[in-house]
Formats: C-alpha cells, sequence, structure tokens
C-alpha cells in the first residue's frame, strides 16, 4: 500500500509518541524529531526517529537542520510540534520553513504569546480576567521591590516552562515549576538560584488555595485564529501540591469561562 502524507513529528514526549504510533499505523510515513535523547519515544518501532539540535539554546542550527530535512522529504511534510518549545521555535522560523513544510501559522504570532508567561498576563487583563499582581523580574532590585509591594509570599516562573525543563534546571530547582519565596530575602534567593536557566522572569502574587480551585481551557486554534474544538478542566490533584502539573482533572462545563476564553 502506497504511503499516505509525510508528518514531521516534533517531541518524543507521551503526546509525540502516541502520534507517532498511531498515524503510522494508520499508513502516513511518520518521522519523530526531539533534541533529548533521553525520550522513550526514541525506543518506538514505528516511524524514523532522529535528533536535532536544541531548538531553545541553539536555534539557528535546529532551523537549519530542520530545512535540509524538509528539502529531502518526498512531497511538503505536515510539521505537528508537541511541545511547547517546538511550538515557539517553529513560529521564531515560519517564513524559513514554509516552503518546506505545511503547519498552522497565526498571522498575531498567537503562539508564542499564548506560550509566554508574561505576554498572558497582558492578555489575560484585556479579556477582562481577575490577575494577580505580577511583575518582570530583571534584577535583585527588581525583585525585592516587588515583595515589598505584596508584602506577602510570591512566586517566581520562568517565561517559558520548558527554559525549567533541563537536567541542569531540575536539579537546581528540584524540579520546580514555580519557586515561591515568604521573606524578602528567600526572594532575593530565589531570583539568585533561577536568573541562569531563564532570559526572562516573571514574579506573581501568590493566591493561597486549594489546587482543585484552579481551571484551565484548552482549544484548537484554526484559521484566522478562531477557536475551534475545546474544553475547561478543574484540576483535582496537582503534582507536587500547589506548585506542579496537573495529574489528575475533571471536565467541567463553565459557559462563562468558556465565552471569555
Amino acid at each position: 500500500m502506497k504511503p499516505k502524507r509525510t508528518v514531521v513529528i516534533l517531541g518524543l514526549w507521551i503526546s509525540g509518541s502516541a502520534i507517532l504510533r498511531n498515524l503510522s499505523q494508520k499508513g502516513y510515513r511518520v518521522y519523530g524529531i526531539t533534541d533529548d535523547a533521553s525520550h522513550e519515544g526514541l525506543h518506538s518501532k514505528y516511524g524514523k526517529k532522529l535528533i536535532c539540535p536544541d531548538a531553545e539554546h541553539d536555534f539557528s542550527s535546529w532551523l537549519a537542520f530542520m530545512i535540509d530535512l524538509g528539502k529531502k522529504m518526498p512531497g511538503k511534510p505536515v510539521l505537528l510540534p508537541t511541545g511547547d518549545k517546538y511550538v515557539v521555535a517553529i513560529e521564531k522560523g515560519i517564513e524559513d520553513l514554509l516552503p518546506y513544510f505545511r503547519m498552522h501559522q497565526s498571522p498575531r504570532r498567537l503562539h508564542t504569546t499564548l506560550t509566554s508567561k508574561i505576554s498572558q498576563v497582558d492578555l489575560a487583563k484585556k479579556q477582562g480576567f481577575p490577575v494577580p499582581e505580577a511583575m518582570e523580574i530583571k534584577n535583585s532590585n527588581d525583585i525585592a521591590a516587588f515583595y515589598k509591594k505584596i508584602n506577602g509570599p510570591i512566586i517566581l516562573k520562568p517565561e517559558f516552562s520548558y527554559a525549567w525543563h533541563g537536567e541542569k534546571a531540575q536539579a537546581a530547582l528540584d524540579d520546580a515549576k514555580i519557586l515561591v519565596a515568604r521573606t524578602e530575602n528567600d526572594a532575593k534567593k530565589m531570583y539568585a538560584m533561577a536568573r541562569h536557566y531563564s532570559e526572562r522572569l516573571l514574579a506573581e502574587e501568590f493566591i493561597e488555595g486549594d489546587d482543585s480551585n484552579l481551571f484551565y481551557f484548552t482549544g484548537i486554534i484554526g484559521k484566522n485564529d478562531r477557536v475551534g474544538g475545546r474544553l475547561i478542566g478543574k484540576k483535582i490533584r496537582v503534582v507536587p501540591p500547589r506548585k506542579g502539573s496537573a495529574s489528575f482533572v475533571q471536565l467541567v462545563d463553565i459557559p462563562r469561562l468558556e465565552k471569555q476564553c
């Protein structure tokens, strides 16, 4: 049987590995690409796997790799990113990649805007969401001033969450997605430790509460940046508690929130 269209999947985490398997079983010619040699998807029996340069820290080499790959591919393959790092990299190199790959593109760079924790804050305010006090932190004086302004616990996070996914960052930050400071001195120490692993950092007022108070919206952005399929999830269990990823969620129907999103 003649293979269907070629598909290139960026990222071989759980989602990327699942897509690699499912599309291969349906007869597509599939390539799985990652810059992390520890990804389990590299051991999948499906598709062809390749290691690429680091899209975050060596973007020019990654872009050259992708262009060279695209030139060698039959037809014009579909490009599917399965992680924030690749979403941002594709949008950054979109003009150079378009001649070789089929992909969704946003005329307003909406993908990067939604991925950035810093631009998320401005966007949420414009859409009328209640937003905690927040400030981009550029030095130790900023973090001290922000703590004094809040006069309570604050959190610090990278602009892009994947900045803290590397082995060195995870070891130094104890696998944290956010850091919490309850004193000004702790805030300064927190910044001194975190600044090595992200070019831009965001501090926010820490809103105390149970993890089940957290909701998230997921949508498929189609042509002209319009949202198609979508869902709202309520986080039931987060690991580690209060500052980790959702490990168990419940789908909920909240029309007002859906409309706002």
